[in-house]
């Protein structure tokens, strides 16, 4: 295995390419080029994998220890072997990833990686299209990674910027003060002296180029040279590596300038004039000169920076006992399912519960769903983003708020866990690029980081299902470990497109919890069931829409979310309003027919793991109005709710409805409140219809409920106050009745 690395034998990206296996080439391709085909090959493959697409994809989505080992790399002049590699290589301390307050405390110190850990760091990054291995043991990073690799401005001053511009016999002369011959080949054996055809090939500052950066690149030797300085110089050139501050040079203390000296006559710093303005008004007036500082060679600032240049580890992910129980995560998923529900209710019956938005994505949507929710007693923090599940699955418009047929065909004659696998496909694969901006998101970012975060999205959610699957039951997480597991999952990606990684991993983690995937750091079967649903899909970096995640997601979760059919049925004593009497509950998701049966009658107090309808005069009467006083074709409008108690208990209050003025007459008042002549007032005694008959049999039959409504004796003095109150409040709408 390689040690040294000769700079002036670099190897070519391209023919690594070729030389990929057809599995190897798919792989790298749909990594790095999702969008392009993945059965490219040759000479197609090679412009598409060295685009600078290809290297702005590789770089977000790489993992963080994978871009700071990549990071040594090209610091190292874009080539260095695993042994150099392993010289200046700690690992961060669990202070710097997060720690928490364990028995064992916190461990600070920064430890050497060892040289199997840092070789599989690589070829991790070799899969992900940052780094390459040739020969054995020698690591490059690939060109077009290397022109846009993040800038590290205390490591970013290269060995060609050193010697740019530098009379020949200047750099022969603090060539020999490293120990370098000008004129000799790069190596530990014997100078070389350069023939004719060496000169032909390249120039001479080249070849010595090459030397330096084979010397710098080498942190032994770089160490070994600083050692060779005062004590007081080599703690001060240890302190500039370590301080990443340009002080100019009219700000330099006596031994500052001393250890430039010295570094600059030894090639391992330059003196350059950069455009920095002075820190205080004073100073720039007493100043007039340029600017100038001292730039150290990346490659030297990281051998002297020791461990203080350290590689991310992910944070240690610690369990403890659970404080909920799984059925809390159930009704979660329960009440985002009811919600759900409802509001898919609301927007395909057109019954004015909803307005029709101008676009879904516009704050001023966003305040009625919250109204809606309101008004059924939803939670409104939940609503708006179960809202978006459902545009992401496909089921709402964005732009219309309407169904789709997906959702006409699919959604309503679902079951609840059905519904459920709806909305967490709508959370896996995210609002997409083309359902308009994220909130998370810097305005004014360009086309390719906001497609390239739209398609880490799914991604970073995928990860939040990945945690909680890995939780028993009785456990849950520390909050810092959720956190700490998502924020090495989106920060890299967020902080090269411009968006905060906390307003995504917020983002997630909240319908996550709405969903009781991953609820304040438990999780229970729905983690689970999404994991056995998707892992091979998943496994093998597949594609699939929202339709299928959903099918599959449903054989898992099948049974999980339960469905109500009985609705319990109760009379309302206290606490409610006067016209208020009963109320309709049912524990679970409402099935569709029941949902509108009870719509139809009544109005949604709640919408939770618990839903709630109260039956009102109000509530009662729209329902006769809306079948023209036709009972039976009421009951048939309820459907599933015609059964045992639910029917006499409806029907009983019906009665009192009909009791005090038949059907046919309050219909005719109903007509009188919007006409404004008293000519058209019909008279009042109409024939006694076949409903009333059948009602006043129903009243005959109440008990004793009913007995100082409907005593014979008052009949006729009833008449004359109905005919009164007709003549007397004809203009001013019909008769207020009492039901109860």
């Amino acid at each position: 295995m390689e040690r040294n690395v000769d700079y002036s034998v670099r190897p070519r990206y391209e023919d690594f390419i070729l030389n990929l296996d057809g599995a190897d080439l798919r792989f790298l391709l749909s990594r790095t080029c999702p969008a392009a085909d993945t059965s490219a090959a040759g000479q197609e493959a090679v412009e598409l994998l060295m685009s600078q697409d290809s290297a702005h994809t590789a770089l977000s989505f790489c993992d963080p220890d994978v871009l700071d080992v990549a990071h040594l790399v090209h610091i190292l002049e874009d080539s260095a072997s695993l042994d150099t590699l392993t010289e200046v290589a700690y690992w961060a301390s669990d202070a710097d990833v997060m720690a928490h307050d364990t028995p064992k405390g916190v461990d600070r110190k920064r430890r050497r990686v060892g040289k199997q850990q840092l070789e599989h760091v690589l070829r991790r990054g070799q899969r992900q299209g940052l780094v390459w291995e040739e020969p054995a043991g020698v690591w490059h990073v690939p060109p077009h990674i290397s022109e846009v690799f993040p800038a590290e401005p205390s490591l970013s001053f290269r060995v060609a910027d050193l010697v740019a511009n530098m009379p020949a016999d200047v750099l022969s002369r603090r060539m020999e003060r490293m120990g370098l011959e000008p004129d000799s080949a790069r190596g530990e054996g014997a100078p070389r002296a350069l023939n004719a055809s060496d000169l032909t090939v390249r120039n001479l500052q080249a070849r010595q180029v090459e030397q330096i950066a084979g010397f710098l690149c080498d942190p032994v030797k770089v160490r070994a040279l600083v050692m060779t300085a005062p004590v007081d110089i080599r703690n001060e050139l240890r302190w500039m590596a370590t301080d990443e501050k340009y002080l100019p040079s009219y700000m330099w203390s006596e031994l500052r300038a001393d250890a430039v000296r010295w570094a600059e006559e030894r090639l391992l710093l330059t003196v350059v004039e950069e455009p920095a303005m002075p820190v205080f008004e004073q100073e720039a007036e007493a100043h007039n000169g340029p600017t100038e500082v001292a730039r150290l060679v990346g490659a030297v600032a990281l051998a002297l920076k020791g461990d203080m240049w350290s590689i991310r580890k992910p944070h240690p992910t610690e369990s403890f006992p659970a404080t909920l129980e799984s059925k809390e995560l159930t009704e979660a998923s329960v009440a985002a399912v009811a919600f759900a529900s409802a509001f898919m209710d609301a927007a395909g019956s057109g019954d004015g519960r909803l307005k029709d938005p101008l676009h879904m994505y516009e704050e001023s949507s966003l305040l009625w769903i919250q109204d809606f929710a309101a008004s059924i007693g939803a939670s409104g923090f939940a609503a708006p983003w179960i809202v978006e599940m459902l545009v992401n699955a496909g089921l709402i418009h964005a732009d219309s708020g309407h169904p789709t047929p997906r959702a006409l065909q699919y959604w309503y004659n679902a079951d609840a866990s059905t519904r459920w696998a709806y909305l967490v496909a709508g959370f896996l694969v995210g609002r997409g690029p083309w359902h308009g901006e994220f909130p998370w998101v810097t305005v004014g970012v360009d086309d390719l980081s906001h497609a390239t975060l739209a398609y880490g999205y799914p991604f970073a959610a995928r990860e939040v299902v990945s945690l909680a699957a890995q939780l028993e039951e009785d456990q849950k997480f520390y909050g810092c470990c959720v956190e700490g597991h998502m924020a090495w999952n989106v920060d890299n990606l967020c902080a090269r497109n411009g968006a905060d990684g906390d307003a995504m991993v917020g983002w997630l983690l909240e319908q996550a919890g709405i969903l009781g995937i991953l609820y304040h750091g438990h999780a229970s079967w729905q983690a689970m069931a999404i994991m056995y649903a998707l892992h091979d899909i998943w496994l093998t970096d597949q594609h699939v829409g929202a339709q299928r995640i959903a099918e599959l997601i449903a054989e898992y979760a099948a049974g999980q979310v339960p469905t109500a059919e009985a609705v319990q049925i109760a009379r309302l004593f206290k606490d409610a309003a006067p016209n208020e009497r009963l109320a309709a509950t049912l524990d679970g998701v409402a099935s569709n027919q029941v949902a509108l049966a009870l719509d139809f009658i009544g109005d949604r107090e709640t919408c939770a793991e618990t839903s709630r309808w109260i039956i009102s005069e109000e509530s009662l009467r729209r329902a006769c109005l809306a079948v023209d006083g036709d009972v039976d074709v009421l009951f048939s409008q309820l459907g599933p709710l015609v059964n045992s108690s639910m029917k006499l208990v409806i029907y009983a209050e019906l009665v009192r409805i009909t009791k005090t003025e038949k059907l046919q007459e309050m219909y005719e008042r109903e007509a009188v409140e919007s006409t404004p002549s008293l000519d058209d007032v019909p008279e009042n005694a109409a024939p006694e219809t076949d409903t009333g008959q059948r009602v006043s049999h129903g009243a005959q039959t109440d008990g004793s409920e009913r007995t100082a409504d409907s005593g014979h004796a008052d009949t006729s003095e009833q008449a004359e106050d109905s005919g009164d109150s007709d003549n007397s409040e004809g203009l001013e709408g019909p008769e207020q009745l009492s039901l109860f």
